[in-house]
């Protein structure tokens, strides 16, 4: 026994005297031909694995095996070049000898790794709903230290997105439309850094939302309402929509608690409900929408709603009707003498018995479904019954060019064949009903005399045999939709012919172009026909396109395919989808192609481009291109416009007289950043878009420079520049470089036609002329305020020779004049339990640069509602007060911060606020010194709670009634409007006739809109134009505007405006009329009491505050808006002690018996 234990210490004494070595490293290798194995120098490790000890005292060997190196059998003999003998992964051993004494060794171990490196797409193609945002996952496989991803997106640049540890990574897409993701590589993050070529490709599809149709309140008597009566006018005549009513619009947004018996429901509680609907169409997408419930439709025995169909026979959705037509259907068999009928823009105005509308026997209806409010009473016991009177306007239809049906003959001509109008007319897209679904009657002529009388229809549409040869057929198309009769048809017509010989071969010189079309079949997704199913185009297979095959294809992709030459592609008059993207195409011309909705050629080497009859077009793309210039103005729409990584871009003509954006995107999109991919220096487009381009192309950097003009040549080549600068001089030392610069207005006059270009942030303007004689001049806000040199100047060029002329304007301060001001104005007005959104609006109305902190107050009454959110947010904020710092207020420049607060619900236990209930808003722009006018400086609004609203509609800020002593001063009106149809209105104008019997026209000023807008005077009439708005269904907008009222009015005497709001230019909603009578207020609290005087200021401990009225309260708040103290008063002198108070800006609110003051003092 214990020579056994000798043993075993004898044995361990042997292992504590091996070698110290190192552990070696681990070996990387990347896999050239992706078969896991590769060459490996193992020799690299022999100095790791040596670490501190003498190699000259040590043998060092590799082996495969760890057998092998415990016994020292079979060294690797090439290790500095060794080829592992297991894929991807092999164990080496390393044998560490002292060369003194063999039996003296340690071993270690270490990996080769051969990187075998690849990636994919691991999400399945997405359909997603417009608004959402699609997420793409790509995945690498073969390394542990991580990877980036080389993609694009539809064919732009290349980006780059790095792995997490699970060795995947996200992009996210959101807004982009149908796009396609493209994964082209994937490297290792770690060393060595292999990259291996990827070729997945990922498709998202977004589907648009669908469109739907305005509901109408309901009523009931009983509590009880069929919520489905609104599912007809909610899909507005699409058979694919289904409706899911909710109990509030917040659930139908969340998709939650949906009623289960619609048809036979009972509200939630008393008085009336918002009842929210979602319409899903067949893709999962859906809209949202509400409607009122109202519990009485009164105590008269009528219908809850009436609908009246009725023709537009302009095809423009708007139509003059007389509502009196409807009074038999309301009343039924209520004697008419005994009852009187008023119809209304709202609800709330037909329950009030206010705004009637005034011309009901021209009333303009407008939309697919119009809704105006019936109010019935007895004229003898006076009970009252409301009716909802739904107008559903009709439109006509239009029908778009037909070309020719043409029949080939080939050696049997017999100059008689055979159409099918059914098929190539009726089922195509030439006739339809703008903007809306419905049922057309079309009736085909041989004679345009039968067509307008409605005689001898051709009966035989689907077989019709030709007459003559040619043979001219006319056409007339009426809307029937919900069986209508009498409206005005549309005429048009098309032409027959029977051709001798083959029907014409598409010419198409391009072999490969050919090639692509020819192998189109159903196993690819080269052609799509009109139901977008992969068909064949050589269908004859006859190895040519034939017209008739051209004219099948709807869709047409043709990517990657190394073609040169599109001739031919006009033959395919039908495409509403092209795609040619990464060929070798040079020359590009649309013409022909009508129907044309996304056209795509990015990834081109495109150095000419012909856009014409592209009147359908939505999306177009030809980024990555070689294009120097790009001419859109003969494409009379709005669309998208993809020219990012065009580096030679630099002139685009945007100029085609359609009031509207070209949505230009000049870069891609990474999150919310953007790149700018041209040397765009010039963007000629209409006057009345201008402002709007500016707005647009200033999100991509490195477009403060460009040049937007109206009056401008497409091409700089050929013509004539008139270029400056308008610079600011506000230390009137002359204007120089190191002046301030801000935007201006350049206008141009060649005697006959005005054009305008503004200033970019180097103050610098630029025009293209022809010859003759241009006066160039300054619009300059408040002239009085400002000299300008020169007040004109006239450019004279006798000959286009690209002759160039410098013209700067120097603008300089006349004299030394602040002046701030401050308006509040209702967006969405004050309802219980509903939020409430204001816009504090500020403006520098003087000539210098302005900045201070704390500089904009805003107050309220924190026990009757709940600060929500704002669009600045506050410096500083407490309970009932909040205000805003603001830096270099320049010249003429308004900013505005819209706040939104929640309005207590009459439950309320505490403070419960109920409809006419008056809230107060205070908004106090600090006056700087020497302040030209400090009346403006504060703003006082008073809001009448609300049940409801009209979303179009015009208010007299200081109110109904104001007091007679502020006759002559200024009142000011917010227009509002909103998107109530069912599609986009691509331009709004607001028009404003002023009786200048009430008001004083020529002090019009314009303080805020919520859009661009181009404001004009002419005469009593003010127009605003919201051109290129795209306001969108349900889409809001305002115009905030102020004038005087005539000084020659007196006591009892009143005010009224109105507005009426074209959408589209098209016929008007005519707002209620805003009617301000000036008498002697029961009411003080509505004015601000002029009379007040607080003194001094600054102080250092007693403030004196007197005035021509009682004072009945002084609150005292500090600048974050807090309340400090209130004193109550019933005098008209009082004191405020500040001693105590320590040194800084307060401000002091006083409430007299005839209204409020409110000022900052300072406490020295």
């Amino acid at each position: 026994m214990k020579r056994i234990l000798y043993l075993l210490i004898l044995f361990s004494g042997v292992a504590l005297a091996q070698p110290a070595i190192e552990q070696p490293v681990n070996l990387h290798a990347c896999d050239a031909n992706n078969d896991g194995f590769e060459t490996f120098d193992l020799s690299v490790n022999t100095t790791t694995v040596l670490g501190s000890l003498n190699p000259s005292l040590y043998n060092v060997t590799y082996h495969e095996s760890m057998i092998d190196a415990e016994f020292d059998s079979s060294s690797i003999t090439n290790e500095t070049a060794y080829f592992n003998l297991f894929s991807n992964q092999q164990q080496i051993y390393v044998r560490v000898e002292e060369i003194a004494d063999t039996s003296n060794y340690s071993l270690a171990s270490f990996s080769l790794n051969v990187i075998t490196l690849s990636a994919e797409i691991v999400t399945p193609d997405q359909t997603i709903c417009e608004g959402n945002s699609g997420v793409v996952v790509f995945q690498g496989y073969g390394s542990t230290t991580g990877y980036t991803f080389t993609y694009s997106v539809n064919g732009g640049s290349m980006q780059t997105v790095v792995s997490g540890p699970n060795g995947n990574a996200s992009v996210i897409l959101g807004n982009l439309g149908t796009s396609s993701v493209t994964l082209h590589e994937v490297s290792t993050a770690g060393n060595p850094q292999c990259t291996t070529t990827v070729n997945d490709v990922s498709t998202i599809i977004v589907n648009p939302n669908p469109t739907i149709g305005q509901p109408v309140d309901l009523f009931s008597p009983n509590w009880n309402f069929n919520l489905t009566d609104n599912d007809n006018l909610i899909v507005n005549g699409s058979p694919s929509l289904s409706v899911t009513y909710y109990p509030s619009l917040q659930d139908a947004q969340d998709g939650t608690n949906a009623i289960v018996n619609p048809t036979s429901y009972t509200p939630m509680f008393i008085g009336t409900q918002v009842v929210g609907a979602r319409a899903i169409d067949v893709t999962g997408c859906h809209t949202i929408t509400s409607f009122y419930l109202y519990i009485t439709n009164g105590d008269l025995d009528i219908p809850s709603s009436v609908t009246q169909n009725i023709c537009d026979d302009s095809s423009d959705g708007l139509v003059v009707y007389n509502l009196e037509n409807s009074i038999p259907t309301i009343l039924g068999a209520l004697n008419p003498a005994e009852h009187s009928v008023s119809f209304h823009a709202t609800q709330q105005n037909a329950s009030n018995n206010t705004n009637p509308i005034a011309n009901v026997n021209n009333y303009v209806a407008g939309g697919a479904n119009w809704v105006v409010y019936a109010r019935v009473q007895n004229t003898t016991n006076n009970l009252i019954g409301y009716s909802t009177v739904l107008l559903s306007v009709k439109r006509k239809p239009v029908v778009y060019p037909i070309p020719d049906l043409v029949v080939y003959q080939g050696s049997n001509f017999t100059g008689t064949a055979s159409f099918d109008f059914l098929s190539d007319v009726v089922q195509s897209d030439f006739i339809s009903i703008p903007n809306e679904s419905g049922t057309i009657s079309v009736n085909f002529y041989t004679s345009e005399a039968d067509a307008i009388n409605g005689v001898n229809p051709i009966l035989g549409i689907s077989n019709y045999t030709n007459i003559s040869n040619p043979q001219t057929i006319y056409i007339s198309a009426v809307n029937t939709t919900d069986q209508i009769t009498g409206c005005d048809a549309t005429y048009s017509s098309f032409v027959l012919r029977v051709e001798a010989g083959d029907e014409d071969i598409v010419f198409i010189p391009d072999a490969n172009f050919k090639a692509k079309l020819l192998a189109a079949d159903v196993t690819n997704n080269t052609a799509q026909n009109s139901t977008f199913q992969n068909m064949k185009i050589d269908v004859n297979n006859d190895g040519e396109i034939q017209i008739s095959e051209a004219r099948a294809v709807h869709a047409l992709t043709v990517t990657n395919s190394n073609i040169s030459d599109l001739t031919g592609l006009n033959s395919f008059i039908f495409l509403t989808n092209f795609n040619a993207a990464n060929n070798n195409i040079i020359n590009v011309d649309t013409s022909n192609l009508h129907f044309m909705i996304n056209f795509f050629v990015n990834n081109n080497p495109l150095e000419e481009v012909n856009f014409v009859d592209l009147s359908n077009i939505v999306m177009l793309n030809v980024s990555n291109s070689d294009l120097a210039s790009i001419d859109l103005s003969n494409i009379p729409r709005t669309f998208e416009f993809f020219c990012s990584n065009t580096p030679n871009l630099t002139n685009i003509n945007a100029k085609n007289g359609v009031t509207g954006n070209i949505y230009i995107q000049l870069g891609e999109w990474n999150g919310n950043t953007a790149t700018n991919t041209t040397a765009l220096n010039l963007l000629c487009a209409d006057d009345f878009n201008i402002n709007s381009y500016r707005d647009q192309i200033s999100v991509f950097p490195n477009t403060a420079d460009v040049m937007i003009n109206s009056y401008c040549s497409y091409n700089s080549e050929g013509n004539n520049t008139i270029s400056g600068t308008v610079t600011y001089d506000f230390g009137n030392d002359g204007c120089d470089v190191t002046d301030i610069t801000r935007f201006s207005k350049v206008v141009i006059n060649d005697g006959t036609e005005n054009g305008a270009s503004f200033t970019n942030q180097s103050g610098q303007y630029r025009f293209f002329t022809q010859a003759g004689n241009f006066t160039l001049s300054t619009e300059i806000e408040n002239p009085s305020f400002f000299n300008v040199t020169p007040a004109q100047s006239t450019v004279t060029f006798p000959l286009v020779d690209e002759s160039e002329e410098v013209v700067n304007f120097c603008v300089t301060p006349n004299g030394v004049h602040p002046d701030l001001e401050v308006v509040i104005a209702p967006i969405f007005p004050a309802r219980p339990g509903f939020q409430a959104t204001y816009k504090i609006v500020y403006r520098n109305k003087g000539n210098q640069v302005l900045s201070q902190q704390y500089g904009v107050n805003f107050f309220y009454n924190q026990q009757l509602m709940t600060f929500v959110s704002a669009t600045v947010t506050p410096e500083t904020q407490a309970p009932g007060g909040m205000n805003w710092s603001y830096e270099n207020l320049m010249p003429f420049e308004e900013r505005n911060i819209e706040v939104t607060m929640l309005i207590n619900a009459p439950t309320d236990l505490t403070n419960p606020v109920n409809i006419g209930d008056v809230l107060t808003f205070t908004s106090v722009i600090s006056p700087q010194a020497n302040d030209a006018n400090v009346i403006d400086n504060t703003f006082i609004f008073n809001q009448t709670v609300v049940g409801a609203y009209d979303p179009n509609d015009i208010t007299c800020i200081e109110g109904e009634n104001v007091s007679a002593t502020l006759i002559g001063d200024e009142l000011h009106y917010i227009i509002r409007f909103e998107n109530t149809g069912n599609f986009y209105a691509e331009n709004v104008v607001v028009a404003m006739d002023i009786n200048p019997d009430e008001y004083d026209i020529s002090s019009l000023k314009v303080l805020s809109s919520s859009h661009n807008v181009d404001a004009r005077v002419k005469s009593n009439k003010v127009e605003f134009f919201f051109n290129g708005i795209f306001l969108d269904t349900g889409g809001h907008g305002n115009v905030l505007l102020v004038m005087k009222s005539n000084s020659a009015l007196s006591e009892g005497d009143s005010v009224m405006s109105k507005a009426d709001i074209y959408f589209d230019y098209n016929y008007p909603i005519i707002t209620n009329e805003a009617e301000t009578v000036f008498q002697a207020l029961s009411n003080p609290d509505f004015e601000i009491d002029k009379s007040v005087k607080i003194y001094p200021n600054p102080t250092s401990s007693i403030v004196n505050i007197s005035g021509d009225f009682n004072i009945k309260s002084i609150q005292l708040f500090d600048v974050q808006g807090r309340l400090l103290q209130t004193s109550l008063s019933n005098d008209t002198n009082t004191t405020l002690d500040l001693t105590q108070k320590a040194k800084g800006m307060y401000f002091i609110k006083v409430i007299s018996e005839a209204g409020i003051k409110v000022e900052k003092i300072i406490k020295k």
